[in-house]
């Protein structure tokens, strides 16, 4: 419970502070979204850094757990070598831009990331911001 609230109020802090830019859009339909980088988070640990990344959707969307949200705050580790990236912390906001509620969450232990090539894919672009090379 004490991480839930600390995860919670950490991102209702940092939300207000962000440096937002728009890294890149994708999908069509239901899943069509902006995505947006914010820089002033990236922390960089030898090959790997992490950032702070939103994703805004144009549609409501629905979790598993059947809850509705607009807008989806996660935290992400980019290898800088391996161009792969892993989700630490996800979190479903019901409004855009990481406003309204947290109705959903869900934090990753360093031995649950999975990590995935960011090639020719949507995280291209946040992967370049995050490891220094756009």
């Amino acid at each position: 419970m004490k991480r839930l609230l600390f995860v919670v109020l950490t991102t209702v802090c940092s939300v207000s502070w962000a440096e937002w830019q728009l890294c890149g859009n994708s999908g069509s339909g239901d899943k069509n979204a902006s995505y947006f980088c914010d820089t002033s988070t990236i922390r960089r640990n030898g090959a790997i850094s992490q950032m702070w990344k939103i994703t805004n959707y144009k549609k409501v969307q629905t979790n598993a757990k059947g809850d509705r949200y607009m807008s989806a705050k996660v935290l992400k580790a980019y290898n800088c070598i391996e161009e792969t990236n892993a989700r630490i912390t996800l979190i479903h906001y019901s409004e855009s831009m990481g406003e309204g509620e947290v109705v959903w969450s869900n934090k990753r232990q360093e031995s649950e990331w999975k990590w995935n090539p960011v090639a020719g894919t949507e995280m291209q672009t946040a992967w370049e911001i995050a490891c220094g090379r756009k």
